[in-house]
């Protein structure tokens, strides 16, 4: 019944989580972008797709894309887990942050 993602998700049944945050790259594995900021010239969208790798691998190879970042929004747990915001109990969804050049 734990794993039933039919049963909706409020602070009160949402797993704990954690204080401590996962440890970030500083660049983009593929175009070597920083992504600790946005470029004074770009903009940025956040945008939840279902699952995050298929979605960020195609914004990347998009012309005037500059940066792409995969994580969770929305929910109640603290710095989740994938294994537990898969698990449908976090109140969170899969996010991609796009940084683009307009």
């Amino acid at each position: 019944m734990l794993n039933d993602k039919q049963i909706k998700i409020d602070a009160s049944n949402a797993l704990a989580g954690r204080k401590n945050s996962i440890v970030s790259p500083a660049h983009h594995y593929v175009l070597q972008t920083p992504l600790d900021t946005v470029p004074n010239h770009c903009d940025f969208i956040i945008l939840g797709m279902g699952c995050f790798w298929g979605a960020e691998r195609l914004f990347w190879q998009v012309d005037g894309v500059y940066s792409t970042a995969v994580g969770y929004s929305g929910g109640y747990t603290e710095n989740p887990t994938y294994q537990e915001v898969c698990s449908g109990q976090t109140g969170h969804a899969e996010v991609v942050k796009i940084v683009f050049d307009p």
